[in-house]
């Protein structure tokens, strides 16, 4: 699951990984998906 994926952060304590979902409310929901392409790049926006 999406909210299982870790994050590398820096800390006082040096490199820590954590769960994304321990920094951001991650949920499937139904809406429009919109894919952007810059600079040979491709990004997904987050809101």
């Amino acid at each position: 699951m999406i909210s299982n994926i870790t994050i590398v952060a820096q800390g006082q304590s040096g490199i820590a990984h954590i769960p994304l979902s321990e920094i951001a409310k991650v949920r499937l929901v139904s809406g429009p998906c919109y894919i952007y392409r810059e600079q040979q790049r491709w990004y997904l926006p987050i809101k």
